[in-house]
């Protein structure tokens, strides 16, 4: 995939699409719920490890938390 600007102060400047597996825990009640999210794409920089989520990983959160309650 094509690489885009990476993060400031990184003197690689270039961030991979990447899609990468995630879990977190999700607030319920007086608990939490631990979610799995099997394709999560995010930007990361090999050089420095920085990673950012946009809309498109956010989406795919929301997805595993709804699968995750039920």
């Amino acid at each position: 995939m094509p690489a885009v600007h990476g993060p400031p102060g990184c003197p690689h400047k270039k961030l991979e699409r990447r899609v990468i597996p995630e879990e977190f825990d999700y607030p319920v009640d007086a608990g939490h719920v631990r979610v799995r999210a099997e394709a999560v794409p995010v930007e990361a920089c090999a050089a420095c490890g920085e990673v950012f989520y946009g809309p498109d990983a956010e989406r795919a959160h929301h997805l595993a938390i709804c699968k995750a309650l039920g």
